[in-house]
């Protein structure tokens, strides 16, 4: 990896700090992540079980009604009634409960209540809904806006069991990271320093940079501790990081630099290169 020059102070300012970071072997205290451990797992796990409870709990019914809105396999129940409503949410999406009240053998007089509630992306509804009645099992009932709206349905499951999926991805893989960087505390590592760009720093002190790494632009990013900040350069907007050998991870060092083990020596010169 190759030093990265300051792109916007004095070039020998810049180089000077490069120049008086130490090239022994130090032990890294802090990473880059905070430990979150087992509770990380938990909220993982926890996602996970999302898409599986959406798809079987919305996927019984829709193939119900997917069988039932083929032609000739469905017919108005006259004799069922319904309660229920439609709401709009966010624009676009349009949560949808009923409640039918039918006999669920038409033979016999004894009723029964079934519910009904999904949810599609949509802009227009019916408001005027019938009772549908399988011909096939006649003791299955539905709605006429669940069958008008089927595709949407499906589309909208899809659509969140894949968001979903994509979070749970990439908190995996954000977890993995995590774990990575905690098993480099306690090495000691020739570290190779680089100026860095500072993009963005957020209220949970995730700070967002890019770097030159070999001549390549690297965007990276990097969770500091509670309370520490980035070791910035005359206040310009770079800071100073430094490369792990045999890795993709750059470490920030902190402005105490108390995320390596320097010495006090090692600190004041580094301060004072950055001043």
């Amino acid at each position: 990896m190759t030093a990265t020059p300051l792109r916007n102070d004095s070039p020998a300012k810049g180089a000077t700090l490069l120049d008086v970071f130490p090239r022994r072997r130090i032990i890294i205290h802090f990473a880059g992540t905070l430990a979150q451990g087992w509770s990380t797992v938990g909220i993982l796990l926890g996602l996970s079980l999302l898409p599986v409870f959406m798809l079987c709990y919305a996927l019984p019914d829709i193939a119900r009604d997917w069988a039932m809105s083929r032609e000739g396999k469905s017919v108005i129940e006259e004799t069922a009634r319904i309660d229920g409503q439609c709401k709009r949410m966010k624009l676009i999406v349009v949560d949808c409960e009923a409640r039918i009240t039918y006999r669920p053998d038409p033979d016999l007089p004894r009723e029964i209540t079934v519910e009904q509630d999904f949810m599609f992306i949509g802009t227009d509804y019916n408001t005027t809904v019938d009772v549908l009645r399988s011909t096939v099992h006649p003791e299955r009932v539905t709605t006429s806006i669940a069958i008008d709206h089927l595709g949407n349905r499906i589309a909208t499951l899809l659509g969140l069991v894949l968001l979903l999926g994509g979070i749970v991805v990439a908190g995996a893989i954000d977890a993995w990271h995590s774990y990575q960087r905690r098993r480099l505390e306690g090495k000691a590592m020739v570290l190779q320093p680089h100026v860095v760009s500072i993009t963005s720093i957020d209220e949970h002190n995730n700070v967002k940079f890019t770097a030159s790494v070999n001549g390549r632009e690297v965007k990276s990013h990097h969770r500091m501790r509670v309370g520490d900040a980035p070791l910035f350069i005359r206040n310009s907007g770079m800071a100073l990081a430094v490369a792990v050998p045999d890795t993709a991870y750059l470490i920030l060092i902190d402005q105490d630099m108390t995320a390596l083990a320097f010495t006090d020596l090692e600190r004041a010169q580094l301060r004072a290169a950055a001043a």
